[in-house]
């Protein structure tokens, strides 16, 4: 028998140079990815119906107090997330994605609310974890073209 095959019938391992992952330990990394790319959550009010969507790259960006163009409001969004998972931008993104999902060529955006120090201290005091929720308010529109 050969010295493998020995090893083998020991019950003896050999290290390798590298790490395999299991298909368990992928498939948790996969489900973890998967979370956090999804912590931001959109929900709608939706006043117009039956818009074909719009690549979120069209989808322009405009503040309250800003000259907008003649339009007509499709919905009222709400996004939140975990301050510690997400970003501004990336809540942005998943708030033009949204509009632009609904038919929306564009969004106002609206109040923009960070945790607060006490909120996060509370949250770390209950939970261990020094986290809190970050909202935004947005308007989808579609500008008359």
């Amino acid at each position: 028998m050969s010295n493998q095959a020995d090893k083998t019938m020991d019950n003896k391992t050999t290290k390798t140079p590298f790490a395999v992952p299991s298909p368990v330990a992928g498939g948790l990394l996969a489900a973890a990815l998967l979370f956090l790319a999804g912590c931001i959550t959109v929900s709608e009010s939706v006043l117009v119906r039956g818009l074909p969507p719009v690549p979120m790259e069209e989808v322009t960006v405009y503040f309250v107090g800003e000259d907008i163009p003649p339009h007509t409001r499709v919905a009222v969004l709400s996004g939140e997330g975990n301050n510690e998972f997400t970003t501004r931008g990336a809540m942005l993104d998943r708030l033009r994605e949204r509009a632009g999902m609904l038919g929306a060529n564009a969004v106002i955006l609206g109040e923009n609310e960070e945790p607060s120090g006490g909120e996060i201290l509370a949250t770390a005091a209950l939970h261990g974890v020094a986290s809190g929720s970050r909202y935004r308010e947005a308007i989808a529109i579609l500008i008359e073209q």
